[in-house]
């Protein structure tokens, strides 16, 4: 994982890794990757599954998918969670003459 990613990547896949050893019942790297693509597991990102590269799923609902979040600093020194909006604390504020997308 690199740099930058925070700490849910991270404290996810150590879950993951022992979950799929357990059901692995050995340390047999095939064995292993077998199980970890049977991975369907609830945690502090979402519903953590693996499409058919290996790669985790993610996606707007943390109930169907591992969500990518996005954070803002208020002017009270706060952060809170602006995106994806299924789990968000508050609606982005946008800098003073920043005008919305269209």
């Amino acid at each position: 994982m690199e740099a930058g990613h925070g700490v849910g990547p991270s404290y996810e896949s150590v879950y993951i890794l022992t979950e799929a050893i357990e059901r692995a019942g050995s340390l047999d790297p095939d064995a292993i990757v077998a199980q970890l693509e049977k991975t369907d597991r609830m945690g502090v990102m979402g519903r953590a599954k693996f499409d058919d590269g290996h790669q985790v799923i993610f996606g707007m609902d943390p109930n169907q998918a591992v969500v990518a979040c996005a954070f803002q600093w208020t002017d009270k020194g706060e952060r809170i969670n602006v995106f994806p909006e299924a789990i968000a604390d508050a609606k982005i504020q946008l800098p003073a003459g920043l005008k919305p997308a269209k």
